[in-house]
């Protein structure tokens, strides 16, 4: 369905977000869609001038439900409308943050992938506990998903620590084994040191500190975020 968009609505498209039937549950926000769907799009077209952007999206979509690649479809009909879409994908963030302690991810893989890392982390985290809550939802277009991971409301907070670090190692395992980055937008920082350094080699390493001592010869920018040697 990505690869039909970017053909037919061209530089036009502006959003192409990936929304699992779960996230929407847990945002509280309702389902602007009739046909429940393991996996949905909120797609977004803009352009200025005359540009008939309706029309363009009513062909897409009339194609793509008559090729089978899509079963339902919702269509804002003014800005408010649009603004609930979003607030859609807005809520799942505040729904997590509200919920107490969480793991989220930033993670990255070929887009074709996709589909098979969804299945794959999702598997694996829920056989970890039943009552896990797994949000996925991301930007399709250059594989970016923050794959997201609610532990058991029973869980105590050492429980929940534990029990995220898990997910969070099981969820990397799957992005490697697909040729994915363990961060996409997000950065490193310190959260994600061990996990990067683990992934790098010994002359990776040493390239960049050679570089960030270049930089930063009095280690006064972010000294000990990644690269702990370099900031001594």
């Amino acid at each position: 369905l990505y690869a039909r968009a970017r053909r037919d609505l061209s530089d036009l498209l502006s959003a192409f977000e990936l929304l699992t039937q779960r996230a929407i549950e847990f945002s509280g926000q309702g389902n602007p869609v009739s046909v429940p769907s393991p996996v949905y799009v909120l797609l977004e077209v803009s352009a200025s001038g005359l540009a008939d952007v309706r029309t363009m999206l009513e062909t897409f979509l009339g194609n793509a439900l008559e090729g089978g690649l899509v079963v339902d479809a919702a269509f804002a009909a003014s800005h408010a409308q649009a603004a609930s879409f979003w607030k859609i994908r807005e809520e799942i963030i505040e729904a997590q943050l509200r919920g107490g302690r969480h793991l989220r991810t930033d993670v990255s893989m070929p887009i074709s992938a996709i589909p098979t890392f969804l299945d794959r982390a999702t598997r694996v985290v829920e056989a970890m506990s039943p009552d896990t809550v797994v949000l996925a939802y991301g930007h399709v277009g250059d594989g970016n998903l923050h794959f997201n991971v609610v532990p058991p409301p029973q869980f105590s907070l050492d429980q929940k620590i534990a029990f995220l670090q898990e997910c969070e190692d099981a969820i990397f395992t799957a992005v490697d084994a697909l040729g994915g980055s363990i961060s996409a937008e997000h950065g490193i920082g310190r959260l994600k040191r061990e996990a990067f350094l683990k992934r790098i080699s010994p002359v990776h390493a040493d390239m960049l500190r050679t570089l960030k001592a270049a930089f930063d010869p009095h280690g006064i920018l972010g000294p000990g975020r990644i690269l702990e040697e370099a900031s001594k």
